[in-house]
C-alpha cells in the first residue's frame, strides 16, 4: 500500500489595524463567516486554485514537443509523400494546364497536408491533443494550400511553400521547395531564447523589461548601431536554432520600427519578427519598445 506524501504548511501573519478588523469581524459575522480568520482562508484558498490554473501550460507548450523536433518530423513525413504520391523529391515542379487543374491541384495538396500533420502528431502519440483540422486550397494564392489546426484554443497554420512562374508554353509553373509553419508554433519554445540573445547584443544601451517589452533609450547618431545588433541578434538566433536565415529585413521609421527574418530547417521554412514602437524623449534622443512576434 503506498503511502501518501504528508503536505508541508507554512503559517503566514497578518496584520490588520483594530478598526478595520472590528468593522471586518461584524461585517463577516452577518454573512455567516465563524471569524476574520475563515474568511481569509477562503480567499488565500481560492487564490491559490486560480494562479494554478493561470499556470496550467497551454497550447503548444502543453505538448512538451520542441518545435525544431516536430519540424523535422514533418519534413521527413512530408518529402516521403511528395515521393509516393508525386514520384518527387523536394523542391518538386508541378504544371498546370488551366484554372480548373490548378484548383484540382490545390484540393491535392490540401488532403496531403492533413494527410502529413496527422501522421506527425500520431508519431508522437499526440494526436487527440489536436484538434479542428482545416485546410483551405487556395489555387488563386502561391501557398496553394493552407491547413489550420487548434491546440487548446491557439490557432497554429502549415502551408506550402512555392515559387511560382510560367513556362514556355504558358502554363503555371510551380516549383514546391517545402512547407511554412507558423513563426509562433517556433517561439512557443524558443521565445525566451531569442530574449537573452536580443539583450546580450544590445546589452549597451541597459535594456529593461516592461511587460513582454525590452525597453532601449537611444541617441539618434547610435541608431544604425542598434539596428545592426538586432540583424545580427536574428542570424545567431538562427545558428541556435540550426535554420539557415534566408533574408533579414528591417525598418526603422519615425513612430515604430520593424525586423524581419525568414528561416529554414530541413525544408520548412518560418518566420520572426521584433517590432515595436519608437517615441522622441528628447530632441535627437528616443525610446523604442521592442516586442517579439511572428
Amino acid at each position: 500500500m503506498s503511502r501518501r506524501r504528508k503536505r508541508s504548511y507554512k503559517n503566514v501573519k497578518i496584520t490588520i489595524p483594530l478598526d478595520d478588523y472590528i468593522v471586518l469581524r461584524e461585517v463577516l459575522s452577518s454573512k455567516g463567516y465563524p471569524s476574520v480568520t475563515e474568511w481569509v482562508r477562503e480567499i488565500v484558498e481560492k487564490e491559490i486554485s486560480r494562479i494554478k490554473e493561470e499556470l496550467q501550460p497551454t497550447g503548444w507548450i502543453k505538448l512538451d514537443l520542441d518545435p525544431l523536433v516536430f519540424v523535422d518530423k514533418l519534413s521527413e513525413i512530408f518529402s516521403k509523400k511528395c515521393v509516393k504520391i508525386c514520384g518527387q523529391s523536394l523542391p518538386l515542379t508541378i504544371v498546370a494546364k488551366d484554372y480548373s487543374e490548378e484548383e484540382n491541384l490545390a484540393s491535392r495538396f490540401c488532403n496531403i497536408l492533413l494527410s502529413v500533420i496527422k501522421d506527425v502528431f500520431a508519431s508522437f502519440g499526440l494526436e487527440n491533443q489536436v484538434y479542428g483540422y482545416k485546410c483551405y486550397p487556395e489555387p488563386h494564392v502561391a501557398s496553394l494550400a493552407t491547413l489550420v489546426f487548434y491546440i487548446d484554443e491557439y490557432p497554429y497554420t502549415v502551408s506550402l511553400e512555392t515559387k511560382t512562374m510560367f513556362n514556355e508554353e504558358m502554363r503555371l509553373q510551380m516549383e514546391i521547395k517545402g512547407l511554412r509553419v507558423s513563426g509562433e508554433l517556433i517561439l512557443s519554445f524558443w521565445r525566451k531564447k531569442l530574449y537573452e540573445i536580443l539583450v546580450r547584443r544590445l546589452t549597451k544601451w541597459n535594456p529593461k523589461f516592461e511587460g513582454e517589452n525590452i525597453v532601449f533609450d537611444i541617441a539618434d547618431d547610435q541608431l544604425s548601431e542598434f539596428e545592426n545588433g538586432i540583424i545580427e541578434a536574428l542570424k545567431v538566433f538562427g545558428e541556435v536554432l540550426g535554420s539557415n536565415v534566408l533574408n533579414v529585413e528591417s525598418n526603422i521609421g519615425p513612430s515604430s520600427v520593424k525586423f524581419q527574418a525568414d528561416y529554414v530547417r530541413n525544408n520548412i521554412f518560418y518566420n520572426i519578427a521584433v517590432e515595436g514602437d519608437k517615441e522622441e524623449i528628447t530632441p535627437s534622443k528616443y525610446r523604442i519598445y521592442l516586442k517579439i512576434s511572428a
